[in-house]
């Protein structure tokens, strides 16, 4: 399960898992935003 977590995609899933655990929000001119996982497939 752990074999390629250090790659690109094992630090993309990482990133999308602790934005989604910290509820990241960020402002964009059409309003805020929340992470979600769908950046990440």
């Amino acid at each position: 399960m752990l074999v390629g977590w250090g790659g690109n995609n094992g630090s993309t899933l990482t990133a999308a898992v602790l934005a989604n655990r910290l509820r990241l929000t960020w402002p964009t001119r059409t309003g805020r935003k929340e992470a979600n996982y769908y950046g990440s497939l």
